[in-house]
């Protein structure tokens, strides 16, 4: 199965209309497994000799994410970025190349002691449903950094 055929197929589940711009960028999120903000998936994209309009890259991202295909997050430098990956992961982010890489956490909930912040109090009566880990360090490209 090619990419475009799997694509074709996220979209038909998903009720989305599969133009050229939503293709390029599925398919460019899955093969290559990064988390590029707006404008590192325009140069991305540009660099693959597809040129896609600004105004249609927002477009489709926002289409994609609201219709559950991409999650969307804010990166270390504050700006959004996207995800193809739904599988629940959590992120480690180099604090010097500001690199973005999925891992997993076993059971990160099962041993969770919270405290309030302020009276650090245990806090009581919630009912944890999920939780969103991002851990910073750096890669093993900028260790020695």
């Amino acid at each position: 199965m090619t990419e475009s055929i799997h694509t074709e197929e996220i979209f038909q589940n998903a009720g989305v209309r599969a133009t050229q711009a939503r293709t390029a960028i599925m398919e460019y999120l899955i093969e290559s497994g990064t988390h590029p903000s707006t404008e590192e998936l325009s140069a991305a994209l540009s660099d693959k000799g597809l040129k896609i309009p600004v105004a249609t890259l927002y477009q489709s991202l926002e289409k994609l994410t609201s219709a559950g295909l991409l999650t969307r997050f804010t990166g270390p430098e504050g700006q959004a970025r996207y995800d193809a990956n739904l599988t629940h992961h959590h992120h480690m982010i180099c604090t010097v190349c500001h690199r973005v890489a999925d891992i997993r956490i076993a059971n990160p909930l099962s041993s969770l002691a919270i405290f309030d912040a302020r009276t650090g109090d245990p806090v009581l009566r919630w009912t944890l449903e999920n939780a969103e880990i991002e851990l910073k360090g750096r890669c093993p490209d900028c260790a020695g950094k």
